[in-house]
């Protein structure tokens, strides 16, 4: 036996339609509003927008907490180099150097860096770089940040 939301709702509200629940003191007035119609709109349009906001709140907090977080990021962007999270200070000028003196990206180009539980470094190069440029970003931070 498959159990059906609707049919429980149906039965509810037809028990409480019934004189016998009027005799006990049940006012059956707001069985009415929640009444099925195969020609009305069974869910009003306020509901219906309060569930879509969810959805939408419900997927951009998913997406938020599965986007990828790094260590640190560096961010690249019109000849200025901008870094967040935990990465060395000592080795910010290196890098700067070769972000803009080396490679010289023309668009806005984001490295997230992750260090994992045995302290391999992962690195994620994001916007308009060739490949063979996020490559050499890559080996250079691994190499820069060995040690």
């Amino acid at each position: 036996m498959r159990f059906n939301l609707l049919d429980l709702t149906r039965g509810i509200v037809s028990y409480c339609a019934t004189p016998t629940s009027m005799l006990c003191g049940i006012d059956p007035s707001w069985a009415s509003e929640f009444a099925v119609d195969a020609g009305d709109d069974a869910i009003p349009w306020s509901v219906k927008w309060i569930a879509i906001a969810c959805l939408i709140a419900f997927i951009w907090f998913a997406y938020a907490a599965g986007r990828r977080r790094g260590d640190f990021c560096i961010t690249v962007r019109g000849g200025q180099v901008l870094f967040r999270g935990k990465f060395p200070p000592s080795r910010r000028a290196d890098t700067t150097d070769f972000l803009l003196r080396e490679l010289a990206p023309p668009g806005t180009v984001r490295v997230i860096g992750n260090w994992s539980a045995h302290r391999i470094l992962r690195v994620d190069v994001q916007g308009k770089i060739s490949t063979g440029d996020g490559q050499r970003i890559r080996n250079f931070l691994k190499i820069t940040l060995r040690g």
